[in-house]
């Protein structure tokens, strides 16, 4: 049977969100990262603005936020973060605007790590709603996709993982789906359909290497 052109396309991205286990960030694989970022070892030669490093590994990891979510955040982003609610900005398209935002749960985790990070911020800098939430501290201005992508490489090489950033998202995606269903992890990752969350819920590797190691033979 011939396919069309739009068959051939959902197959493709299919075939896309297909992940294997070699893909899939480990739990004790994030925290290993997020131990180096809280402890005093020297994760390079340089010295580290760990505080910083830190809410970004838990807002990828733990918050499964896109990376460029993370760069879009703003201080005023975190206006309601005592109550445990996070802003974030959307960059999909979405009944033809862009740049709209949602209300997201956080965590007692992920709250910690954030009121920990604004903490090291000068004040005139928190004052400011549109102030970047993520910044280079000589120039002001905020760090690009390709900077936080460097921050979660350079805690994943330390802790000898070789995993992206965007595994973070898959991390906390089938954490949810394992601790609350289907229905936590849309709202955790924000999904508009149900349909693009259920990827998440054949990908329990840890559950079938249990599984599997049951089903030894010898």
């Amino acid at each position: 049977m011939t396919m069309n052109a739009s068959q051939n396309k959902t197959r493709r991205l299919t075939r896309r969100w297909r992940l294997a286990p070699s893909d899939v960030l480990r739990p004790e694989e994030f925290a290993r990262m997020v131990a180096l970022a809280q402890g005093k070892a020297r994760v390079s030669r340089s010295r580290r603005w760990k505080a910083r490093d830190l809410a970004v590994l838990v807002l990828a990891g733990q918050q499964g936020l896109r990376v460029g979510e993370i760069a879009a955040l703003r201080i005023g982003h975190l206006e309601r973060l005592t109550e445990g609610i996070l802003y974030v900005p959307t960059l999909k398209l979405r009944e033809r605007e862009r740049g709209t935002v949602d209300e997201s749960l956080v965590d007692r985790g992920v709250q910690a790590a954030l009121e920990r990070y604004l903490r090291t911020i000068d004040a005139a800098a928190r004052e400011s709603g549109d102030h970047p939430l993520f910044f280079n501290p000589k120039t002001g201005r905020a760090l690009s996709r390709r900077a936080l992508q460097n921050v979660w490489r350079l805690y994943a090489e330390r802790a000898g993982v070789s995993k992206s950033i965007h595994a973070g998202r898959h991390l906390a995606a089938t954490e949810a789906v394992k601790q609350g269903g289907l229905k936590l992890a849309k709202r955790k990752l924000r999904h508009r359909s149900l349909s693009s969350t259920l990827v998440y819920e054949d990908i329990d590797f840890e559950r079938e290497r249990e599984l599997l190691e049951k089903a030894r033979v010898v």
